[in-house]
């Protein structure tokens, strides 16, 4: 197998540097390994994420951000 020349990498890089992760939603309980934080979710929830992404179009991750944020919201606004 070649080798990757310099252009190649940079392009890689920046690709993975650039994308938001592929979470496979096919395991459930484990949502998400970042670093030495491991998220561990019931399967109801997971079950949810799984849904509310294959409906919407979106990644699980940017569902827990929207969710997160309208909590936030509700939290400082009270």
């Amino acid at each position: 197998m070649a080798r990757m020349t310099g252009e190649e990498a940079g392009v890689l890089d920046g690709l993975r540097t650039r994308t938001t992760p592929e979470i496979d939603t096919g395991k459930p309980w484990f949502l998400i390994h970042k670093g030495f934080t491991t998220v561990f979710l019931d399967l109801i929830t997971v079950a949810y994420l799984q849904t509310k992404a294959a409906i919407s179009h979106r990644s699980p991750s940017e569902i827990i951000s929207e969710l997160v944020r309208k909590e936030l919201i509700t939290a400082v606004s009270a």
